[in-house]
């Protein structure tokens, strides 16, 4: 497990590689513009194969807004979001393992599927399509602080960290069994 990190960034949003639907422009414009986030700490991150109008800002500061595109201390800076907004990929799984809970929008309907558990689980929450809608789940998890507790420790209850041991393991067995007569 990580150490507990000082949670200094209200929100990272994070969506895998591409980002598809073009997710990361669409929040970038509600958190420059709607004046609800002023006051808070967002980062949005850029992915390595990215396109469009994200990848001109990446490097820049937009408002309370800075981009990143690759950043080398992606995991710190996860470790520091009070909440993520991520697809249904790795990422999910990194802010889970975090304790930090996320609003998830899935890019594929292979996401649509994985995320199920996630929010079975009550770490994750389907992030919402419409601005308002989305900023009353921002609002909530920020304002309620047994909510966001509740919230972390249902995501890191999912993610033990013990995966790459269950993984040698498995592999081990398996040669094992292949050894046998």
């Amino acid at each position: 497990r990580q150490k507990k990190s000082v949670k200094t960034l209200d929100a990272v949003v994070v969506l895998g590689g591409e980002d598809a639907f073009g997710c990361l422009y669409w929040l970038g414009n509600i958190f420059t513009k709607d004046p609800i986030y002023q006051k808070k700490k967002i980062r949005l991150i850029v992915g390595p194969m990215a396109k469009g109008k994200i990848l001109r800002l990446a490097g820049k500061v937009v408002g309370i807004v800075k981009i990143l595109r690759n950043p080398r201390n992606l995991a710190r800076i996860m470790s520091a979001a009070r909440v993520g907004i991520t697809n249904a990929g790795t990422s999910l799984m990194e802010f889970s393992s975090l304790g930090v809970p996320t609003l998830v929008f899935p890019q594929s309907r292979q996401e649509e599927k994985f995320m199920k558990v996630f929010l079975r689980q009550g770490g994750s929450v389907l992030g919402e399509n419409n601005s308002q809608r989305l900023r009353q789940q921002l609002l909530c998890l920020w304002d309620d602080p047994v909510l966001w507790k509740r919230r972390s420790c249902l995501a890191q209850k999912l993610i033990d960290g013990r995966g790459v041991k269950r993984t040698a393991q498995a592999i081990l067995q398996t040669f094992q069994e292949r050894r046998m007569p």
